[in-house]
């Protein structure tokens, strides 16, 4: 680096330690080392003047081209308007850029729940930056109000929280704005859809063992299975008084998985169960069903029949 540049750089670096250390909120001057008086302008105008020396290596370049295709990104689900007029972004989709106005307030709420731990901005001078909150408790939502102090500004603001960081852009102009921005979260979804599953599983173990833990006296094996001989054809059919297991053969593929039908009333109806170790667990007693695979001639066709003769049971003594 020649000297000159060296010099750039050296003035440059003092003034934007002293800009980011000391600028006051509703000011767009700063003072330089000797104690000049320095616009934020001229500022810019130093460092952009100055010399850019550090080469930059392939993986580099790739790096900041996947951040310039994910602030691009048009392949991504768009903002929807939200309640009240709000700007709904989905989070981690793509860059967002909140865009502001002088005399103008715009507020980010976060998630409900959401507690803020951090906020870093590139501008302090030219931006105000502020937390509130709104309601209490576990549902109470922080809202982050930015206000631009001039138009024309281009800056960036992270925030962190206990659930997520959040990479923002923000931008003034004259007279658009955001009023209030929020963010929709794609991944609580799938919490939820896991969630829901995790506790169908826990469920359907409790299920089967219920049935497992029938006593041999409780347990009622009087069921007959006739008609076709499929590989899915049940093993055994049997109940504890409350629910209905249809023990199917080892190895059954999902594909192979027959409709089970109950009939009501003279008439059959499609039933839910579920599957739990080989078993179909049915919520219900059963006294006639029809399990189906296929259609047409390619049809099998299996019956479960409950016999209606009870078996005697002994008296404890």
């Amino acid at each position: 680096m020649g000297l000159q540049a060296f010099e750039k750089t050296r003035a440059a670096g003092a003034l934007l330690l002293v800009v980011a250390a000391a600028l006051p909120a509703q000011r767009s001057v700063a003072q330089d080392s000797s104690g000049s008086v320095v616009s934020a302008a001229r500022l810019e105008a130093i460092w952009s003047d100055v010399e850019e020396e550090v080469r930059l290596r392939r993986h580099d370049k790739d790096a900041l081209q996947l951040l310039r295709d994910y602030g691009l990104n048009k392949d991504i689900d768009k903002p929807r308007r939200g309640p009240n007029g709000s700007i709904v972004f989905p989070f981690g989709a793509t860059q967002v850029r909140i865009i502001c106005a002088p005399l103008r307030v715009c507020d980010l709420a976060l998630e409900p729940g959401e507690i803020l731990t951090g906020m870093h901005i590139g501008d302090r001078g030219r931006w105000g930056i502020l937390p509130a909150d709104v309601g209490k408790g576990p549902k109470a939502t922080t809202h982050v109000v930015i206000k631009p102090h001039a138009m024309n500004l281009e800056t960036n603001l992270v925030i962190h929280t206990d659930r997520r960081v959040y990479q923002l852009e923000l931008v003034s102009r004259k007279k658009d704005h955001m009023p209030l921005v929020s963010f929709s979260y794609p991944e609580d979804a799938v919490a939820a859809w896991e969630a829901y599953l995790s506790g169908r599983r826990e469920e359907s173990a409790e299920v089967a063992m219920d049935l497992g833990r029938a006593s041999i006296e409780d347990v009622n094996t009087d069921y007959e299975i006739t008609g076709d001989e499929p590989p899915w054809r049940p093993r055994a059919v049997y109940d504890n008084g409350e629910r209905t297991c249809i023990k199917m053969p080892p190895g059954l593929r999902r594909t192979e998985a027959p409709v089970l039908l109950l009939e009501e009333r003279k008439q059959m109806q499609l039933v839910n169960y579920r599957v739990r170790d080989g078993c179909y667990v049915v919520d219900r007693l059963i006294e006639k069903a029809v399990m189906i695979n296929g259609v047409g001639k390619h049809q099998q066709r299996v019956e479960i029949q409950k016999k209606h003769e009870k078996k005697k049971r002994r008296r404890r003594r």
